[in-house]
């Protein structure tokens, strides 16, 4: 397969879309000192274990809101 346009712009496009894919993004941190974060068995990613809100780039790891910022 060879490109006739090394510059071709879509091919810019999706290689960066590639290369990017999803950004996680950290919002902010909940809790304040001496609210550490504890793994236990129980513990799951927020909101996607729940039927109501099916967010997969959401979730919260040593207190912070990290969300996933997907790219179209």
């Amino acid at each position: 397969m060879t490109f006739t346009n090394k510059n071709n712009p879509q091919r810019n496009q999706l290689l960066l879309r590639a290369l990017l894919g999803t950004i996680p993004v950290l919002i902010n941190k909940s809790g304040g000192s001496g609210n550490e974060f504890t793994h236990t068995s129980e513990q799951k990613w927020d909101k996607t274990e729940t039927k109501e809100g099916n967010l997969p780039g959401f979730g919260e790891v040593n207190g912070w809101k990290i969300v996933t910022i997907f790219l179209n």
